[in-house]
Formats: structure tokens, sequence, C-alpha cells
């Protein structure tokens, strides 16, 4: 059995994103892939796609503008805010470090990278976060995520 273009998405959507927009899944148009992901988001978020395809827009040049100033991995402080940042360093293609507020339900400050290759994730789980001095470090170097925490006070 042939899966549909639909299965096609859902599957890299969820299981190999980065690799999918990199052209690396067979099957799976990356232009697609983004439209899929973005309509989803569009439906759970109640926001109009184009509003998060603005987003979107706007992270990416942000990425590449830390970039061009020679930034290899660009770091995203809470206090510069990059709306749709895993979305928009997905489909730029290249590793980010960001920090994220807590809420209510995990009220410590998250430390984390997205799109590394599992070699450098690898090296952020070992060594960068711990001299860091985050704790509960946690991701799947496979798959392309790694995070901690900044110890509560």
């Amino acid at each position: 059995m042939k899966p549909t273009e639909e299965f096609l998405l859902v599957a890299a959507s969820d299981h190999c994103p980065a690799h999918a927009y990199k052209g690396k899944c067979p099957g799976v148009d990356p232009d697609a892939l983004m439209k899929h992901r973005l309509l989803i988001k569009s439906a759970f978020q109640k926001r109009s796609l184009e509003e998060i395809m603005a987003d979107v827009t706007s992270t990416m040049s942000l990425i590449q503008k830390k970039l061009d100033a020679g930034d290899a991995v660009p770091h995203f402080p809470l206090e510069e805010k990059a709306a749709e940042l895993p979305e928009a360093s997905l489909r730029v293609g290249v590793p980010i470090t960001y920090e994220l507020e807590g809420n209510e339900r995990y009220p410590r400050v998250k430390v984390g990278m997205l799109n590394g290759t599992p070699e450098l994730l690898r090296e952020w789980m070992i060594v960068t976060a711990p001299a860091m001095g985050l704790v509960d470090i946690y991701g799947d170097p496979e798959r392309g995520y790694a995070g901690g925490y900044i110890p509560s006070v």
C-alpha cells in the first residue's frame, strides 16, 4: 500500500521535520511540509495562516542576521522575542539555542538547543549544559533537540 501525501507529511512532521526540511525524506516536499505544519498551527492557535507565516518569516530573518554576524549557533535569550522560533530554525536548517520563560506548571527557565547534529547535541548535553549549571538535562540528539533548566533559587 502506497502512503498518501498527507500520511507522509504527518509522519515527517512528527518524526523527522529537520530531515524533511532538508529534503532527506523521500516523497516529502519541504514547502508542502511547511504549509501542512503551519495550517495545523493556525487551527490550534486560532490565528490566520498569514499571521503565523509572517512570524516564521520574521524569525527566519532574525536567525539569518545572527548567522551573517558570525554566530555559528544563533542564541535567543529570554528578552529577545522570536515568534515561531522552532519552525523558523527548522526551515533555515541551522542549530539554535534559546531560553524560554517558565509558566505555572513548569516555573523554571528552560534553555535548549534545536536542530543540531546528533554530535553537537550530545556535546551540548554532556559538556555545555552542565557547564552552564543547567539541571534536569534531557534530549534526543537523533531527533534534533536537547534542553535543561536553570535551577530555581
